[in-house]
């Protein structure tokens, strides 16, 4: 026989496929159905969206940022400015940065260089007057309480807040009102307190001062001493005054030859208004002797 393939038919070893490269496939497990050669799926139809392929779109797992940039990451282009937007990449941790590396701004700050910073002006000199308000608040108190103890302060105090108001160009209105009531105050506090003494005194009188002479009219009628020693002292009083009075009569009895005192001893009468009553003044004496009356005084009681 020959061994050379008639002209046209294709020889045994053309027509035979390799063997495939690589180990056998292991056959199925018994009872599994075999796999069917897969097919080409055939085109969707034509507005038919195509489902994104298995993993597209998840969410990026957790801890991951965003998307950097572009050009994020990349070193920088030799001897040349750095593009907007460009962020070199750190070093890993424990390595010496590169030649020429600059960190970028942390997270959440801004690049650029600070600005500016506003730095508030000192304060000014004050401009309240506290010698204006003290002389303001003294003078006023000085129309209720102390007078002249807190009067005469606030018109020294409101002279100094005069000159001070010409520094810090306030107060003067209340200076001046200080002096003002501080002076009033103290001269109001001084007459009323002259006029309240008077009035005391006169009210003194009335209740157990002396009488006022013009009130009464009074005469001295009798003065005689018995054997033993008994003085009669006695005489009359008129009540002019104009109305009901009440009046203690004081009497001293006296040795008419020596002129010492004896006796001293009182009375009170009632008089009615333009009335005349007589009066009787009770004394004795140790040893019957000449002897001297008189009246020494004649004073209201509770008029």
């Amino acid at each position: 026989m020959s061994d050379q393939t008639p002209p046209g038919e294709p020889s045994p070893d053309d027509a035979a496929p390799p063997p495939p490269s690589g180990p056998a496939p292991a056959p199925p497990p018994p009872g599994a159905t075999p796999p069917s050669p897969s097919a080409p799926s055939p085109p969707p139809p034509p507005g038919t969206a195509v489902p994104p392929p298995p993993g597209a779109g998840a969410p990026p797992p957790p801890g991951a940022g965003p998307p950097p940039p572009p050009g994020a990451g990349a070193p920088p282009p030799p001897g040349g400015a750095a593009p907007p937007g460009f962020t070199p990449t750190p070093p890993p941790a424990g390595a010496a940065p590169p030649s020429g590396f600059v960190p970028g701004p942390p997270p959440g700050t801004y690049g650029g260089p600070p600005g500016p910073s506003y730095v508030a002006p000192p304060p000014g000199p004050s401009r309240s007057n506290g010698m204006a308000v003290a002389a303001l608040v003294l003078g006023i108190l000085s129309f209720f309480c102390f007078g002249p103890l807190v009067g005469v302060p606030a018109v020294v105090f409101g002279l100094l807040g005069l000159s001070k108001a010409k520094e810090v160009g306030s107060g003067k209105g209340m200076s001046i009102a200080g002096i003002i009531l501080g002076t009033i105050g103290s001269i109001a506090i001084v007459v009323g307190f002259i006029a309240l003494v008077l009035a005391a005194d006169d009210v003194t009188d009335d209740l157990s001062g002396a009488a006022d002479g013009d009130d009464y009219e009074l005469t001295t009628d009798t003065c005689e001493i018995d054997e033993f020693g008994f003085v009669t002292f006695e005489g009359t009083i008129e009540n002019t005054a104009g109305r009901n009075m009440n009046f203690i009569i004081e009497g001293e009895i006296r040795d008419a030859d020596t002129d010492v005192l004896l006796d001293d001893s009182t009375t009170y009468v009632e008089i009615r208004e333009d009335d005349t009553i007589r009066w009787s003044i009770p004394a004795s004496v140790g040893d019957p002797t000449d002897i001297t009356c008189q009246v020494v005084g004649v004073d209201n009681f509770l008029n």
